[in-house]
């Protein structure tokens, strides 16, 4: 037994001796934390004035790829991208609405063969491209969507225009990327250039954390501004848990080099299927060859192809980016009118780089006993609709490279072109024909409106504008009924000369297309064909036009109506409901944009105002020329769905 004061001892000692170990556990704590502080600090702090910017990596990528154009709409998650790449010689132009750049980025590739570059904010930066990025999917045009994002840390927290990009870019895009680090830029960069052009061309999007793309200095700031305040244990672990982050991030920032220009590929047809060819064309008599979009992706080969079509000496129908190819007097192959009359008499029809959806009729366009061969990249697009026409013969590879070596191996074999010459004068006086019925609905005045004098024909109107274009001109097109007038009545001089927006079929194409060629081809004369209905969805960029001195000539078939639609509306439904415009002044409201504007509504002031509207663009200055229509006949039968 303890007596009263050796308990009372016992008592007070019993909570000191319980508190040692946590005393002790306590130090060592502290010591470990104090270890992970210098650790982290030597393991994990970053010497900022040794790392390039994100966006310093990427614009010497794309300088490196030949990328000499970019396409944007300012903001900040992107602005190093643009910044940097005006730095080293790339030219930004900077439009009023995304979707525009990635326009214009699509008319690049297609006239120079080097994937576009659209640049866009995170949020409804991207989502405003949607439209574009879709019809450069279905037009096959490689382009490359640079997007930016919230930081990584900020993922999926809340931030400003933070959403899951890549989830609303995949149905839409050949391939897609996130990188996670600056040190995966560079091949991340370098693989969009090998994936927007393999295989069947089309567009790739990159989402860019906007923590990858600013400077390091700038980066360490802001992260630095998101810890914690203090000096409690859990705001000192933040603080070194940002550390690591920003360690990461940078980790062998400066390991990658910007590699050496990336070759696309060649998909060169089989000896095979050509020799099978070969034997095919022997063996006809009324061949016909149909020259799509897909075949003009060797841009930089388009005369030897031109070359290679001339001398088979088989009637030719050219569609979308082929326009142009055969030049204006089609060197006697190419046909404009009658397709469907030639395709009906044909025995053998070619398809080279031609799908058989709607505009060859889901191939009920095709004779049915004729033979048939496909030529493309993808055996998907070759065969579509087989169940209605199959092909009897389908050709894996370029559609360019098959038909210059089906030419070569037609003259190595002793063919003689001339036996086609009776098929090609039937072909001939069925496009006599059509151009004399042109010429007459040309002639004739349209009805005059209520109160107003006649308008102008929309025939005889394309047809002079025909007569004055220049010899390197681009027409860009962008509408439905007048631009199918025009399909009819203008001739490409050159092959790249025509640009429509393809199988998508999109309204709005025509202000981003003219931009993106204009830039890449100054010395160009660029036209845009546009229906008034088509001009509402871009006009504003006559701004940016006017900012960068881009001299394009818009022609506006200014007939108040969608024509196209208001056609098998009324016949079929009995109603005009929604398809009634104003006959609105844009030529006025381009002034307001520093555009030059003219009105045109008198058949005899035509050539007077487009001589005015060539010499005006030439000083780099944009004209809008309204042209006021009349209602036509000539479109009479054309789709509308």
């Amino acid at each position: 037994r303890l007596g009263p004061w050796e308990a009372g001892r016992e008592m007070s000692c019993c909570p000191l001796r319980k508190a040692l170990p946590l005393v002790a556990a306590g130090g060592v704590a502290f010591a470990v934390y104090k270890l992970f502080r210098v650790y982290v600090k030597a393991a994990y702090e970053i010497d900022c004035s040794k790392f390039d910017s994100g966006g310093k990596l990427i614009a010497a990528v794309l300088k490196k790829q030949g990328v000499q154009h970019l396409f944007c709409l300012s903001g900040g998650h992107v602005s190093p991208v643009y910044v940097e790449a005006e730095r080293v010689g790339i030219k930004v132009v900077d439009v009023r609405h995304e979707v525009n750049s990635v326009f214009a980025a699509d008319a690049v590739a297609r006239v120079t063969g080097v994937p576009g570059v659209a640049v866009v904010t995170a949020g409804p930066g991207v989502t405003n491209t949607v439209t574009a990025v879709k019809n450069a999917q279905m037009a096959e045009s490689p382009v490359i969507i640079l997007g930016g994002c919230t930081s990584i840390l900020l993922m999926g927290r809340g931030s400003l225009q933070d959403i899951d990009h890549l989830s609303v870019m995949k149905s839409i895009v050949k391939w897609s990327a996130s990188p996670r680090s600056v040190k995966e830029l560079i091949p991340c960069i370098e693989r969009a250039f090998v994936e927007c052009r393999k295989g069947v061309p089309g567009p790739v999007f990159i989402e860019l954390p906007m923590d990858l793309t600013w400077p390091a200095h700038v980066t360490k700031e802001v992260v630095g501004q998101m810890a914690p305040k203090g000096n409690s244990f859990p705001a000192k672990i933040a603080r070194g848990f940002l550390q690591y982050h920003m360690s990461t991030i940078f980790a062998g920032a400066m390991d990658n080099q910007p590699g050496e220009l990336i070759r696309p590929r060649t998909y060169t047809p089989s000896a095979g299927n050509v020799r099978a060819a070969v034997a095919a064309v022997t063996a006809s008599q009324r061949p016909v060859i149909v020259i799509g979009s897909q075949a003009m992706h060797r841009q930089s080969e388009a005369h030897l192809l031109a070359d290679a079509v001339a001398k088979l000496g088989i009637p030719v129908f050219v569609s979308g980016m082929a326009r142009g190819l055969m030049g204006r007097d089609g060197r006697g192959v190419q046909f404009v009118h009658n397709r469907s009359a030639a395709l009906k008499n044909a025995d053998l029809v070619i398809f080279a780089g031609v799908v058989a959806d709607f505009r060859m009729n889901y191939g009920v366009a095709v004779n049915p006993r004729a033979h048939f061969i496909t030529v493309n990249r993808s055996r998907a697009l070759g065969t579509m609709n087989s169940a209605i026409k199959s092909p009897d013969l389908f050709v894996m590879g370029d559609s360019a490279l098959f038909l210059m070596e089906l030419s070569k191996s037609l003259s190595a074999s002793g063919a003689q072109p001339s036996k086609f010459a009776p098929w090609l004068q039937q072909c001939r006086d069925r496009e006599n024909e059509k151009e004399a019925a042109i010429a007459a609905n040309a002639a004739r005045e349209p009805k005059a409106e209520s109160g107003q004098e006649p308008f102008l024909n929309p025939v005889h109107l394309c047809r002079e504008i025909e007569k004055v274009i220049d010899d390197n001109a681009v027409v860009c097109v962008d509408g439905g009924d007048f631009v199918g007038t025009a399909a009819y009545t203008l001739h490409p001089r050159q092959p790249l000369g025509w640009l429509d927006p393809g199988a998508f079929g999109t309204l709005g194409v025509g202000a981003g297309f003219a931009m993106g060629v204009k830039t890449a081809q100054p010395d160009k004369e660029v036209w845009i064909m546009y229906g008034d209905g088509a001009l509402g969805f871009s006009m504003i960029e006559f701004d940016t036009m006017v900012r960068h001195k881009l001299g394009v000539i818009a022609i506006i078939g200014n007939d108040a109506l969608w024509a196209q639609m208001i056609r098998d509306q009324d016949r079929l439904l009995g109603s005009t409901t929604a398809c009634h415009l104003n006959r609105t002044a844009y030529d006025k409201a381009v002034i307001g944009l520093g555009a030059h504007g003219l009105e045109l509504k008198r058949k005899a002031d035509i050539p007077a105002i487009l001589a005015e509207a060539k010499a005006v663009a030439k000083t780099g200055v944009p004209v809008l020329v309204n042209c006021f229509i009349g209602r036509n006949d000539f479109r009479e039968g054309a789709i509308s769905v």
